[in-house]
């Protein structure tokens, strides 16, 4: 084996071992069962983070200090890149996300720095060091994935099966039973909002959301029966996990891969049956969620309003499947005819239609949501109760920005300053949130926006934007473009959820999985 063969098989299971620890094993990381699930898994996280970027560089300068012969004894190449037929790794040109990750680290470092609240206990002493600390490790993990991590068909199967084995333990926790005696040591109050191995609802349901959108990019990409069966299940269990979390927000999951794939689907008949038995999964999850309800009605988690809609036993949810069903019959019965039909169909067209359609509804949605809430008057208008509170919670930190000084306005409070940014309560603060504190901005963009500035948004939102521009060049609906969608349902999702380190490295993590491609060219 020659020196890059090594350097190469080194990098790649540098990726390959980053991957996995986050997006398999994760999920299942704790010492004292649930308690201090948390803490424990930040600590997991920032030692993976690390230790695989060291691992990286380690790689990087001994290969770089063995192919130019910079050591005592050693023979001059006179043309390295000719022997070893290698691009340069630090070619940012191809390297985007080197640039990125740097910027993210030096603006977690800067708000820290500039933080009026660096050096005081808001409720936890450092926490704003933690912090910085916890985003360093997001950078280095997204640059370490970015460039070392190569993608094999075999590590979306461990995450769909790792995913399986925590909807299956939500299933039992949603009967209230406890298989795995996980929540024995937990609180009564935890115990109500704690599911699965992720521990808390909103987490679960952010952890569901990302994987979910995997599972429905590798069905549809599917190339033999047994893989077909094993995404299908996947993709079932996930939609079971959407509506046992009872997170309304985790509704997206399902319907931005139903819109995204719609008019990739009508390409092909093949396709067409794939997106008819994708969106009856959606029905046949409910079905079997209102089973367990029937069988066991005293010991499910009651839901809320849409998720136990979804689950009733309203028998037109029965005739829609049964529609669909025949639908795809009638299509299998005609596949020539189908095919034939689709051929002589200007596809492009079709497809042109339909995206003004999705993207003029979305367009009229933000503006009208925009419109409302500026004249205070309309449907979308969110009132201080909305969602849980979450109306009162944002307009308070919004107005709390506003007044932020210029420098606070750039790199933020720092870390865990939501509580402070909060610390004028009106009298709708007991009438809505019943006097609780409150930490968390449920808002992953509006959280960042608080605690690391507007730098902090725009280069996570850079990152973003540069992952979905990474998809579309691998197509839908390919696999790793399916990590862009699970990102893009996070995204979504997470407008409205908390920020936190259990499932963040996961969303991070598969948008550094999209950039798979950009390797050393051979």
């Amino acid at each position: 084996m020659n020196k890059q063969n090594i350097y190469e098989n080194v990098r790649y299971y540098i990726g390959k071992i980053t991957v996995i620890l986050m997006m398999v094993l994760f999920p299942f990381v704790m010492t004292d069962k649930l308690n201090n699930v948390t803490k424990t898994r930040y600590v997991f996280f920032v030692i993976i983070a690390l230790v695989g970027w060291i691992a990286m560089l380690i790689n990087e300068v001994v290969f770089r200090i063995i192919i130019s012969g910079d050591y005592p004894g050693a023979k001059k190449s006179l043309d390295i890149k000719k022997n070893f037929n290698i691009k340069i790794i630090y070619n940012i040109k191809n390297r985007k996300h080197i640039i990125y990750s740097v910027l993210l680290i030096a603006s977690s470092i800067i708000s820290y720095l500039v933080s009026p609240y660096k050096n005081i206990a808001l409720y936890g002493a450092g926490s704003r060091y933690i912090g910085m600390i916890f985003f360093i490790a997001v950078a280095l993990l997204y640059w370490t994935v970015s460039e070392c991590y190569e993608f094999k068909e075999i590590d979306v199967i461990l995450i769909l099966a790792a995913s399986i084995m925590v909807h299956i333990v939500a299933v039992f926790n949603y009967m209230n039973i406890d298989i795995l005696h996980l929540f024995s040591n937990l609180t009564i109050k935890e115990q109500t909002v704690y599911m699965s191995t992720l521990g808390n609802i909103n987490v679960y349901g952010m952890y569901t959301g990302l994987t979910l959108s995997i599972a429905i990019a590798a069905y549809y990409k599917a190339e033999t029966a047994a893989k077909e069966i094993f995404y299908y299940i996947a993709v079932i269990s996930g939609i079971i996990g959407i509506i046992i979390c009872d997170s309304d927000m985790a509704l997206v999951a399902v319907v931005i891969p139903l819109v995204i794939l719609f008019p990739y689907s009508i390409k092909s008949v093949a396709l067409i049956k794939k997106y008819i038995v994708t969106l009856t999964a959606v029905l046949l999850a409910g079905r079997v969620a209102g089973c367990i309800k029937l069988i066991i009605p005293d010991r499910v988690r009651k839901l809320s309003n849409i998720m136990s809609g979804l689950i009733s036993t309203n028998n037109i949810f029965n005739i829609i499947i049964i529609v669909l069903l025949l639908l795809y019959v009638l299509i299998v019965l005609s596949d020539n005819r189908m095919q034939k039909l689709l051929d002589n169909i200007k596809i492009r067209i079709v497809q042109i239609i339909y995206c003004v359609m999705a993207g003029g509804f979305g367009i009229y949605a933000i503006v009208r949501v925009i419109s409302d809430n500026i004249n205070k008057i309309g449907a979308f208008y969110i009132t201080d109760n909305w969602g849980s509170g979450r109306g009162y919670i944002w307009s308070n930190l919004i107005n709390g920005y506003k007044n932020y000084p210029f420098i606070y306005k750039i790199f933020g409070l720092g870390e865990e300053t939501v509580r402070k940014n909060l610390s004028y309560y009106s009298d709708s603060h007991w009438d809505i949130l019943y006097g609780n504190v409150v930490d968390n901005a449920h808002s992953i963009w509006l959280q960042m926006l608080v605690t690391m500035g507007c730098v902090g948004v725009i280069i996570l939102l850079v990152i973003f934007i540069h992952t979905l521009v990474n998809s579309a060049k691998h197509g839908v609906p390919d696999i790793i473009a399916g990590f862009g969608m699970a990102a893009l349902v996070y995204a979504v999702q997470g407008a409205g959820n908390i920020l936190e380190v259990i499932t963040f490295p996961m969303f991070i993590c598969a948008m550094a999985i999209v950039n798979y491609n950009k390797k050393i060219v051979k």
